[in-house]
C-alpha cells in the first residue's frame, strides 16, 4: 500500500509539475543531423516528404506533411498538421525514438545471421552499404529477409540510414530515399512554441532525478572514455491504477557519439526472463542475451532477482569487455 500511495503522489506531482531531466554535458556534443527524405507509397506512387532530426540525445523527431513526433530527455510528443505539439507520454533520458545507432548492430547481425550484406551504393552523396533484413531498420528487432517479407536498407560508415524499400506478404509497400543530408548547430524542439501538456491521468511513468548512479544490481561504472549524461529512478504503474509494475534506476552515458544506456529493472510481476537472439558471456554476471535492435545492440542477463540491460551503439566486444567488469551487489 505504501508503494502505491508513493507512485500515486510522485506520478501526480510530476504531471502537475512538468518536470523535465536535464541532461549532463560532459563533453563537447556531438553536432545534430538534418537528413531529408522521399517517401513513395509503391501500391498507389503517391509521394510524400520526411525530415529526420537528431541531436543526440537530447530530441529526436520525424516531420511529415500532414504531423510528425517527437522524443526528447523527458517526453513523447505528437505534431498535428497545423504545427502544434502535444504531449503524449512521460519518459526518462535516453529512449531510442527516431535515433538510430546502426552500425554496431549491423556488424553483429551479420554475424548471427539476422542481416545480410547486398553491395555498396551512394545516396545523397555519401557512401553506403546495403543490407537486407525482414524488416526496415527503424520497425523492429533484427531478423533474416525472406522472399515475401524484406527491407533493403542503405547505410553510411557513420549510421545513418539513407535509404530503403519494403516488402511485406509478398508486396511492395514503400520506398524512402535521403535526398539530403546536412549538419546543424542545434535543434528547437518545438521550434519556440509550447506543448499541450499530457492529462495527469493517462501518466503511468515517473522520473526523479538522481545526482549520480545507484548500485541496486550492481556498481555502477561508466564505459571507458565515456561521460555521464544523466540518472534517474523511474517508477511504471499500471494504467488507471496506482499499483507498481515495475520500477527501473537508469543511467545514460556517451562516449564520442555513441549513447549507452544502462537499466536495472525490478519486476513486480515475477522474475525476469533474458530476452535476445544469442547468448553472450558476461564473465561474473554470468550469461546474457543479445538482440540488434535500430537503437543499438540490446544486452540482458539476469542479476538476483532483477534484469540488468544495456542497450549502445558500441561494438559488441567493446559493450561485453564493460559489463563484465560491473560487480553483482
Amino acid at each position: 500500500m505504501r508503494l502505491r500511495l508513493v507512485a500515486a503522489a510522485l506520478l501526480f506531482a510530476g504531471a502537475a509539475a512538468g518536470t523535465a531531466v536535464l541532461l549532463r554535458d560532459p563533453s563537447s556534443p556531438a553536432s545534430a543531423v538534418r537528413i531529408a527524405y522521399t517517401v513513395e507509397d509503391l501500391a498507389t506512387g503517391a509521394r510524400t516528404t520526411e525530415v529526420l532530426e537528431i541531436d543526440r540525445p537530447r530530441v529526436s523527431r520525424r516531420l511529415l506533411d500532414d504531423g510528425g513526433s517527437m522524443t526528447t530527455q523527458d517526453g513523447v510528443y505528437d505534431r498535428a498538421a497545423d504545427g502544434r505539439w502535444r504531449r503524449l507520454a512521460v519518459v526518462p533520458p535516453g529512449e531510442v525514438g527516431q535515433d538510430l545507432q546502426l552500425a554496431a548492430p549491423l556488424a553483429w547481425a551479420e554475424t548471427a545471421g539476422r542481416a545480410t550484406r547486398d553491395g555498396t551504393g551512394s545516396v545523397a552523396g555519401r557512401a553506403c552499404t546495403w543490407w537486407l533484413t525482414r524488416e526496415p531498420l527503424d520497425v523492429a528487432p533484427f531478423a533474416p529477409a525472406t522472399a515475401q517479407d524484406r527491407a533493403r536498407s542503405c547505410v553510411d560508415d557513420r549510421g545513418l540510414l539513407l535509404a530503403d524499400t519494403w516488402r511485406a506478404g509478398g508486396r511492395d509497400l514503400r520506398s524512402r530515399t535521403a535526398t539530403a543530408v546536412t549538419s546543424v548547430a542545434s535543434l528547437a524542439a518545438f521550434d519556440g512554441a509550447t506543448p499541450e501538456p499530457i492529462d495527469a491521468r493517462l501518466v503511468t511513468t515517473v522520473v526523479q532525478q538522481l545526482s549520480e548512479p545507484a548500485g541496486d544490481l550492481v556498481i555502477p561504472r561508466p564505459p571507458p572514455r565515456a561521460g555521464l549524461l544523466a540518472a534517474v529512478r523511474m517508477v511504471e504503474v499500471a494504467p488507471g491504477t496506482t499499483d507498481v509494475v515495475r520500477r527501473t534506476q537508469r543511467a545514460v552515458y556517451r562516449t564520442g557519439d555513441v549513447v549507452v544506456v544502462l537499466d536495472q529493472v525490478d519486476e513486480t510481476a515475477g522474475p525476469p526472463v533474458p530476452q535476445g537472439d544469442g547468448e553472450v558471456d558476461l564473465g561474473a554476471l554470468g550469461t546474457g542475451r543479445v538482440r540488434a535492435t535500430g537503437g543499438g545492440l540490446v544486452v540482458e542477463v539476469r542479476v538476483g532477482d532483477g534484469l540488468l540491460r544495456v542497450r549502445s551503439g558500441l561494438p559488441l566486444a567493446s559493450l561485453v569487455a564493460w559489463m563484465a567488469t560491473l560487480d553483482p551487489r
